[in-house]
């Protein structure tokens, strides 16, 4: 009977990439076979590896994970076979340029920052943005492929980009830095953050500066980790890693080098899966200032009951005016734009909580549940309770 190969997966459940690389893995597995798998946070991937080493005497140990330098300070192997160790999303992904991985690791499969930042450079593009910024890690050799590539993109097409890099950490002083930055750019802008973390911190800087996003700033972050961009308010739109294909092109390559195949030249990098819009990208450039003060409000107010009386009271222009200018610049009326946002939330309501309708039609803006229901069937062709209902009976997505 064939011997199944043990492999330590260094791999936190906890985050969405992570995870993300364990299903990839677990494909490989499903068309390959399996292997005898030891499974670890990445902060336990020393003494995991030489307990597993040690049980398998002269058979080659694999590893897949988040490799830090600090983990190659242990024996690994226990004194036998040096382990196999493929690197994804850690320290060896990020080593500065040329400087070669040590012996132990045998290569790195991550996210293509180029092709990251061609696709965050199209997402703006796309919305009509004419002026760009990259917000960075000083620290970061990631951060710093990806700004390269988003300012040549973006250079070939005639566009410059404005760039932030001195943030080594995530201090009250970082976003104050951040504020003073941000005033001096032209509006409406693009920025495009190297993380997630630095994409919430952009927010945080433009609510400080009163700057609206994404009326007048629209905030891309990079690596859509759920919860950093659903706790962002607004939440945060996304580069999305295809960490499924990392997971499986990581194990395929372990699998042929365990077999006594070559390691590969180069790091191995997997384009994204593409932009996950939220709500801090969702609007296009809006170059008119009364139309984009008249969105921030909007969305802040619309499900509060807000009318086109009240809204006027923020602005210092009369009714036709706003009108004019804000439908010559959306397409639609103020008026149209306050009834899609509180539909939208109650479709939201309707699908993540189990409010009743009366509940709902006051968290929306609604004078009655009446009202809601109407003008909801309306516009979409079924009740909210229908709504609801084909909702619930959808299949989940995993993340």
């Amino acid at each position: 009977m064939r011997t199944s190969a043990r492999v330590v997966l260094s791999l936190s459940a906890s985050r969405s990439f992570d995870r993300g690389c364990l299903r990839g893995i677990a494909r490989f597995l499903r068309i390959h076979g399996p292997w005898d798998i030891v499974q670890c946070e990445p902060p336990q991937l020393a003494s995991e590896a030489t307990a597993a080493a040690a049980a398998i005497g002269t058979q080659r140990l694999g590893v897949i994970g988040a490799v830090r330098q600090t983990d190659l300070t242990y024996p690994l192997s226990g004194g036998h076979l040096r382990p196999i160790i493929i690197d994804v999303g850690g320290e060896f992904c990020n080593r500065p340029r040329g400087q070669p991985l040590p012996s132990d690791v045998a290569v790195v499969v991550d996210i293509d920052p180029a092709a990251v930042a061609h696709a965050a450079a199209n997402h703006f593009l796309e919305r009509h943005f004419a002026h760009f910024a990259f917000c960075g890690r000083a620290d970061s050799e990631q951060s710093e492929q990806c700004r390269d590539a988003f300012a040549r993109y973006l250079g070939a097409r005639n566009h410059a980009v404005a760039v932030f890099g001195k943030l080594d950490g995530a201090g009250v002083e970082d976003v104050a830095a951040l504020v003073s930055w941000l005033k001096t750019l032209p509006r409406p802008l693009a920025v495009l953050a190297c993380d997630d973390a630095r994409g919430r911190q952009v927010i945080q800087a433009c609510a400080r500066a009163d700057i609206a996003v994404p009326e007048e700033v629209s905030v891309l972050g990079i690596g859509d980790e759920p919860l950093i961009c659903e706790l962002s308010h607004p939440t945060l739109s996304s580069v999305r890693p295809d960490a499924r294909a990392i997971g499986f092109r990581a194990a395929t390559v372990l699998a042929e080098m365990m077999q006594g195949g070559p390691a590969p030249v180069g790091p191995l990098l997997v384009p994204p899966v593409g932009v996950v819009t939220r709500h801090s990208t969702e609007l296009a450039a809006i170059e008119d200032p009364v139309v984009a003060r008249a969105m921030h409000v909007i969305r802040a107010e619309a499900v509060h009951g807000l009318n086109v009386e009240e809204l006027l009271q923020h602005l210092t222009v009369s009714r036709a005016t706003l009108e004019r200018r804000f439908t010559k610049a959306l397409g639609h009326s103020p008026k149209d734009e306050i009834l899609r946002l509180r539909l939208d939330r109650a479709g939201e309501l309707l699908r993540e909580t189990d409010y009743n309708l009366a509940q709902i039609a006051t968290l929306c803006g609604f004078k009655t549940a009446a009202h809601l229901s109407v003008t909801f069937k309306a516009k979409f062709g079924v009740s909210p309770g229908h709504y609801r209902s084909s909702q619930a009976n959808a299949q989940p997505t995993a993340d």
